[in-house]
């Protein structure tokens, strides 16, 4: 989505001809001008760069930092997920209008007065803000929980459709302010999907007017095939056979941090195989962050890290592992919910992580095996 130029990151992009017929052109000393927008059409661009305006000028697509991610979350297939009372007005919260917004229907039990927002994508998020109505006193007793999509789980570790598990929570007492606030402790590591208030004492009036996500900027992965991307996956190097069809691994880049991608016909052996993942954005972009999730391992000559989503900050050299994250060298292995790897110092350190809400978690556990001695 397009958004300020003063927001905007550098990009290099390239114009590719594609017809030898002549057009209607004006040619300058500083700049080529067509006719039309139409006239482009004859041009190969690379959409996720470029995009041409009403006029038939081109314009750079602006790749945005600390955006705010609700107002666009129907783009992605976002929108209300669950809400209890007065559902018609439920999506007024997610309108960008301040004028606007959603009343929990007084005569409904207080059990109902929740709401729930799903920004249609995984985001690292900055801030969340609820912005209440002026005019109206507040929620005064609510909590404020976050999920990245991920779903809870049976006895035997099934997926249970339909359920969330929610890793950040923040319960709000005797709140009298109209703009409440919430910063996540770790934004870059701890992406969320789905925002849900929960009201526990009955206001007459109170209004919710606006739900507000900042947060750290686009992800230029998302939509990769409509912005003139591609991905190559090729399983096992050594057998050609096992180049991986495309309509298999868009799962890889739709933005949904549970909706996992594996190869029925990748190799369940103990020994490595050499295999890769190309992804084309498009373009050629700098990038502050790359973030990989679904069983991430991380090697070392003497150890091996793994968990279930993994962050590569290429400007501070830091990797971070979340969830079900082990750490082995040799026969000694330490478990954790959370790792961060410097790459410089080659240093980890493993802690338990944030626990889910009503989930018992958050410590660190190991197993330790001591060389023998050599010697006397």
């Amino acid at each position: 989505m397009p958004g300020p130029a003063s927001s905007a990151k550098h990009l290099w992009c390239s114009l590719l001809w594609a017809a030898a017929s002549s057009l209607p052109l004006a040619a300058g000393a500083d700049q080529l001008t067509f006719d039309t927008a139409q006239d482009w059409n004859r041009w190969q661009l690379p959409l996720g760069a470029v995009q041409v305006t009403a006029e038939g000028t081109v314009a750079p697509v602006m790749v945005r930092k600390n955006v705010e991610a609700v107002v666009d979350a129907a783009f992605f297939g976002g929108g209300i997920r669950k809400v209890g009372s007065n559902a018609a007005d439920a999506a007024l919260v997610m309108d960008g209008d301040p004028n606007t917004g959603w009343s929990p229907d007084p005569q409904d039990p207080v059990e109902d007065w929740f709401i729930e927002v799903d920004l249609g994508r995984g985001v690292s998020a900055n801030e969340v803000t609820l912005v209440f109505a002026a005019d109206a006193p507040p929620f005064e007793l609510f909590d404020l929980l976050l999920s990245t999509g991920e779903p809870q789980t049976d006895n035997i570790a099934a997926p249970i459709p339909g359920t969330l598990v929610y890793r950040i929570k923040e319960r709000y007492k005797e709140n009298g302010q109209h703009t409440v606030r919430f910063m996540p402790a770790n934004p870059d590591d701890t992406p969320i999907q789905y925002i849900r208030l929960e009201n526990f004492k009955s206001i007459p009036g109170a209004k919710l007017v606006e739900v507000q996500v900042e947060a750290i900027g686009d992800n230029i992965a998302l939509n990769l095939l409509e912005r003139g991307g591609n991905m190559d996956v090729v399983a096992d190097l050594a057998n050609t056979a096992e180049s991986v069809p495309l309509s298999n691994v868009l799962a890889l880049v739709d933005g949904d941090l549970y909706q996992r991608w594996a190869y029925g016909r990748a190799s369940r052996g103990q020994n490595d195989i050499d295999a890769h993942i190309i992804i084309d954005l498009g373009a050629v972009y700098w990038l502050d962050l790359t973030r990989i999730s679904g069983g991430v391992v991380v090697r070392s000559p003497s150890e091996t890290a793994r968990g279930d989503f993994g962050i590569y900050d290429l400007n501070r050299r830091l990797i971070t592992l979340i969830g079900a994250v082990r750490l082995e060298r040799g026969d000694s292995r330490i478990s954790g919910g959370r790792m961060t790897i410097d790459l410089d110092s080659g240093r980890a350190v493993v802690d338990g992580g944030p626990r889910g809400v009503g989930e018992s978690g958050g410590r660190v556990t190991g197993r330790f095996t001591v060389p023998q001695r050599t010697g006397g």
